[in-house]
Formats: structure tokens, sequence, C-alpha cells
């Protein structure tokens, strides 16, 4: 796939990334409108970040401390298999944890020794100080190694105590030996690499409802948790330098008012899961994929649509209607993405639709756009349970507005969805001709053009095409459902 597809919503999300203190990120956006698709290709494309990316669909079935624990095998799995990171031995990871509690207890210790670095403090032996620094340094390494070391002997109750919730799977200050392996291999990535480490946990939609807040939940006590360690990040777990979560936003709403009730705070909830704000993978920012780069060339009976023809009536006509179904769930790009950059051959569709006139199917976008639809959906009958739900009242934004194309449109439907028509009335020495179309009670003069690759336009006179207020997908759908085959 071509990732240039998403080139306007890849400037955007970069410019959301790269704050420092943008640490936590939430991704939302409409299911099947390419998230996870995009989100895999910006970061293999990104060179400035170490990107572990996790979907933990089957961790519904788990309690939380096993997701606890899926978590990290999956990020150590994700470094060993395709980051090539090569463990060590248990020792390495033993001593990178007690560090810092063991400075933390010697530190005075440390203090010291910073005097006899100085010869007129460390004595008129010339480098006694050095040799007195070397000595501090090496009982200092021989009681690390000590303080690191198993012990058999007893040890108080708050030590027994600490052990226990360092090491408890799920609790708030679980600190356990696989943990510090994630946390000092994610640091000696970031160290070795210079590039910033970021965990992607992807398709929260796909988890049962139940399981989402338990897994959001997790995370939350990842974020709040107190206890950190020395050059930890302060915000997320293991060191993370930021973490995205990527759902549908409203949706994840929907459902906390349904299981908590419509007076809960939703907005206090979801807040600690982002930084800065919600980061939107809008359907508007997708539309020129279609017009652009997806269908590069629809070849209909009488000619080849170039969709990147911005001239072309079809492509902001094609375009509004595209924006529809995906802005209400009817269409998502993993289907579109299997006519990615191929040629749409409908030629074979392209019949007499009025032997009278003598007027095409493929004369019209409309029958274009509702073949290529059928081809997308599988055939009519899925076409048309799709456009049944439909919703004709959806509000049209001013950045798709078909208005360029609108004479034409409404030329098309009108007579498509005609109840009565009169004879076309050719003009003598010009290559246009009008008849008059009833519909809905109302007569509309639709004019037409010939054109020499046999094809025919309908349309209605362009300054009286912006005075009237009808309702193009309303007209669009009840030709297809009633009228399309």
């Amino acid at each position: 796939m071509d990732y240039g597809l998403f080139g306007t919503i890849k400037e955007k999300f970069t410019d959301h990334l790269i704050p420092k203190d943008n640490e936590r990120i939430l991704y939302s956006g409409k299911f099947g409108v390419g998230k996870s698709t995009f989100l895999r290709h910006y970061f293999k494309e990104n060179t400035k970040y170490n990107c572990i990316h996790l979907y933990p669909v089957n961790y519904s079935i788990l309690s939380n401390e096993d997701i606890f624990t899926y978590l990290k095998f999956d990020i150590l799995f994700d470094l060993i298999t395709d980051k090539g990171v090569v463990l060590k031995e248990a020792k390495s990871y033993d001593h990178f944890y007690a560090l810092p509690e063991f400075a933390k207890n010697n530190w005075f210790r440390f203090l010291t020794l910073i005097p006899l670095l100085f010869d007129k403090l460390g004595g008129v032996v010339p480098g006694r100080g050095i040799s007195e620094v070397m000595k501090g340094c090496e009982q200092l390494l021989k009681d690390y190694n000590e303080f690191v070391k198993p012990k058999d002997g007893d040890i108080n109750e708050f030590d027994k105590f600490k052990a226990d919730i360092f090491n408890r799977e799920g609790g708030l200050y679980e600190s356990n030996a696989l943990t510090n392996i994630v946390r000092t291999e994610l640091a000696e990535m970031k160290s070795n690499s210079g590039k910033e480490n970021i965990l992607i946990i992807d398709d929260l939609d796909r988890l049962d409802p139940d399981h989402i807040f338990r897994l959001l939940n997790v995370f939350s006590a990842h974020f709040d948790e107190r206890h950190r360690f020395d050059g930890e990040n302060a915000s997320n777990k293991y060191g993370f330098d930021k973490i995205i979560l990527v759902c549908d936003n409203e949706n994840i709403r929907n459902i906390f008012k349904a299981r908590y009730g419509m007076d809960t705070d939703y907005n206090g909830y979801i807040d600690k899961f982002y930084s800065k704000e919600i980061f939107e993978h809008k359907i508007g920012d997708l539309v020129d994929i279609f017009s652009k780069k997806v269908f590069a060339t629809v070849k209909t009976g009488h000619h080849e649509i170039m969709n990147n023809d911005s001239s072309h009536f079809f492509s902001p006509y094609f375009d509004s209607i595209i924006y529809i179904l995906l802005s209400q769930n009817l269409l998502n790009l993993r289907t579109l993405f299997k006519f990615a950059l191929i040629e749409i051959d409908l030629s074979r569709l392209n019949k007499m639709i009025d032997p009278m006139d003598n007027i095409t199917r493929h004369s019209f976008d409309t029958l274009v756009i509702l073949d290529v639809l059928s081809s997308i959906y599988g055939d009519q009958s899925n076409l048309k349970q799709i456009l049944d739900k439909l919703n004709e009242n959806h509000s049209f934004k001013e950045d798709y507005d078909f208005n360029q194309s609108k004479h034409k449109i409404l030329g098309e439907l009108i007579f498509l969805n005609r109840k009565l028509k009169s004879k076309w009335e050719y003009q003598k020495g010009k290559n246009t001709a009008e008849t008059i179309c009833n519909f809905n009670d109302q007569e509309y003069q639709i004019l037409r053009r010939d054109y020499p690759d046999k094809s025919t336009a309908l349309f209605i006179h362009f300054k009286i095409a912006e005075s009237l207020d009808i309702n193009y997908v309303t007209l669009f759908k009840k030709y297809a459902l009633e009228k399309y085959r």
C-alpha cells in the first residue's frame, strides 16, 4: 500500500508527537478508518523512535495480574524478535535493580571520598588521595556485591513486606525480575540508539466492553504509580518515553456511560490517558485518498475517468458519497484498500438505459458511482442493504462541498427519479437540448449535451441549480433503492 495515502494525517500526527512533554497519547478514530495501518507505516518509516506495537485482543480472557505479565512478555518478545536484543545474565539486571537503593542507603560514604581527590586534603604523599579513593571504591563494590547477593538469613518484617509488594504481579509498585529486565533493556536500547521508546497498545476497540476498562485500569495504575527508579520516566511505566492508546474515543465514552451511568464524569476518567489533547484520526483527512490515490482509474463504457482530475465533475460527487458512507460507518478503509491503485473496469456494464432518447448507463456519473460501490460491497443486493441504512439528513461539511458539480448531480438525479418526461426538444445550431421533468409534482428544465464518445451529459442551468434546495443524498438513495439495476 502506498504510504502517501496518509499524507495529511502524517503531518498532523508528527506535530502532535514531537513535543517532549506529550508522553501519553490517545489516538482516536472510528473503526476501520486505518488507524493501525497508518501507525504501522508511520513508525516503520520514522527513524527517530523505537516502537513496540502490541495488539492485546486476547487479553480479555485474563485477570489484571495476567495482563501485567503478558504485557511484559509481549514487550520482551518484540525486543528480542524485532529489535534484536540479546538478554544478559540475570545478575546484570539484579545489579541494576539494586543500585538506586544501595546508593540511597550509602550516599554519605560516596561523599567522604570526594575530599580525598585533592592532595591538600588527602595528605602530602603524591597520589595518596587517588589511592585512598580507589580503596574506598573497592570497599563500596564489595559491600554492593554483598548487598545484591541472595541472603539466607532473616530479614526484618518491613523488608519482607517490601519485597512482597515489589514482586506482586499487578500491584501498584510491582517491580519484579521481569519488570526489571524490561526496564533495563529499554533503557539500554534508548542509550545505544539515541531514539525515544514508544509503546502502542492497539485495537482496544476489539475488546469486549468490560475488558476495555480492565485494560485501561491496568495502565491507569501504571500512570499513577508513585514509586520511581532513578532516571525512569516520571509518567510511564518501564521508562517508555511515550505510550499511545488506540481506540474510538466516542465508542469508549458511550460504553463508559452505559456501564457507570450518564451522570458519571467520563472526561475526568479519560484525561489521564493523554497528556495534551486527544489526537483525532478524522474521516475528513482521508477523503482525498479516494479521489487521488485509491481508485486510480475508473473505465466506463465511454471513457476513462481519472480520479485525480479535479476538473472532472465525477470527483467531487464521488468524494461526497464516499465521505458520507465513511462518516456513518457504512464503509471502511479495509474494504476500500482491496481496490487500491487498480483500474476498475465497468465497461461491460454499459447498456442503453433510455433507448427512446439514446442515453446510455455510463452517461450518468450517478450510475458510474453506484456501479463502483456495487463492486466494493460485492453486489447490488449488498449495496442496497447498506444504502438503506444511509442517513439522508447527514449534514455535509463545507470542506467537501459539491457546489461545483451541483448542476450536473441534480440534473442527473431528477431525471433518473422522474415520474413523467416530455420529449427532448433539440435546438438547431446548438449542442444542447432540453426537456421538462416532473418530479414530486415540480417541473424542472433538464439540459442535455452530447459528446463524440457517444456519452451524454444531463444538467440543470448552473444559476438555477444554485437556488434549488434539494437534498441530493435523498435523491441518490431513492434512486439506488427503487430503480438501480
